[in-house]
């Protein structure tokens, strides 16, 4: 997997962590994408944020587990109140053999500092 821009470097791209540089508000989202040929009836990941469940991700095709649908694109955003050094992942996919690495993708941005 790529990574496009990362200033300052707070996302580690070995790890798939954000560790924030500034305390204040962030921006984040991300998207997986379900590869065809895995016959799973749903998937759910989420937001962390130092080990704690921040935002969950979810996506039922409504087919029976047995039926592949295709692709399928999981999306989700959160903003949240970040202190300097909180780290901020997606994990705790329940199908995560599953995924099209390749078109996953992370965003954040720091949208207001702490005065």
């Amino acid at each position: 997997m790529s990574t496009y821009l990362n200033e300052g470097d707070a996302y580690n791209t070995s790890t798939g962590v954000f560790t924030c540089p500034v305390s204040g508000t962030y921006f984040s989202s991300a998207s997986l994408t379900k590869d065809k040929g895995f016959n799973v009836s749903h998937i759910e990941c989420h937001f962390n944020r130092n080990g704690s469940l921040q935002q969950w991700m979810y996506v039922d095709h409504h087919g029976t587990p047995h039926s592949d649908p295709g692709n399928l694109l999981m999306t989700s955003t959160t903003t949240m109140k970040l202190v300097k050094g909180d780290r901020v992942w997606i994990g705790s996919c329940t199908e995560s053999r599953v995924f099209v690495h390749q078109t996953a993708a992370f965003t954040g941005f720091l949208v207001k500092a702490d005065p």
